[in-house]
């Protein structure tokens, strides 16, 4: 009879608990889930997004970095929504983690081979901050123009030297010993992104001689000038930026 009992008492526990142990209820995006403001990172301090975005005239440079790591979380999805004469843009990035985040890496592609100081595009920006739970928190922050004024930290250089104007003018057929310079912590890759059309990546550690992209075939009849960047990538995240140069291209013949 007193064996009868137990068993009856252990049959319930497991029909309760599981076989071994009662676990906590895994929490979901319906729960509450309050994280610090992200912060905008620039050369002249930090300051906080929901204080900073008050501000009626806000500007953002290509180089700025938001960061929202006092969250620690588990990742975010950031989506970006851009307007520039007349045209819309959109763009949508997750990052793993909580580190810094360049405004570069969750623009639009297409703004990074565009002169932004002369386009002046106005973007808004929604972050989805998601916990190891899955909770998520989301800020909204809207009218930033993009600038690009700040030092890139790839640089490009002539027989050793970074050259004294603003932007480059790059011949293909005559490199005369114009490199891409970065100092990479981990292996890297880089490649080159036009207005109209982009160069496969090529590995690279610190340096690389731009005479290494082939720009054979990308004569243009609408733009033989065109504006591009050296898009660097480590370990598959976009992590740095060369100055904005311009590639002369052999002009093509309109089709008769």
């Amino acid at each position: 009879m007193f064996n009868s009992f137990i068993r009856l008492i252990l049959s319930a526990a497991v029909l309760i608990c599981g076989p071994l142990s009662c676990m906590p209820e895994r929490k979901t995006i319906q729960d509450i889930y309050k994280v610090p403001t992200p912060h905008l990172v620039r050369a002249g301090g930090r300051v906080d997004l929901k204080t900073w975005s008050l501000q009626k005239d806000k500007h953002l440079d290509l180089h700025d970095f938001f960061d929202a790591s006092a969250a620690r979380p588990a990742f975010l999805d950031i989506q970006s929504n851009c307007r520039a004469d007349g045209r819309d843009s959109s763009s949508s990035v997750r990052i793993v983690g909580g580190s810094p985040v360049p405004v570069f890496r969750i623009l639009p592609e297409e703004y990074l081979a565009t002169d932004l100081n002369a386009l002046r595009p106005q973007c808004s920006f929604e972050f989805h901050i998601f916990n190891d739970a899955g909770s998520r928190h989301i800020f909204s922050f809207t009218a930033f123009k993009i600038s690009d004024t700040s030092e890139a930290r790839a640089r490009l250089t002539n027989n050793g030297r970074t050259p004294s104007t603003s932007r480059w003018r790059h011949l293909p057929e005559r490199p005369e010993g114009i490199k891409l310079r970065y100092a990479n912590q981990a292996a890297a890759s880089a490649r080159i992104l036009c207005q109209d059309f982009s160069l496969d990546p090529l590995p690279f550690d610190a340096v690389l001689a731009m005479d290494h992209f082939d720009f054979s075939g990308r004569a243009s009849v609408e733009r033989p000038i065109q504006l591009c960047r050296a898009v660097i990538a480590a370990q598959g995240e976009l992590v740095a930026l060369s100055p904005l140069f311009e590639v002369v291209l052999p002009r093509r013949p309109p089709a008769s």
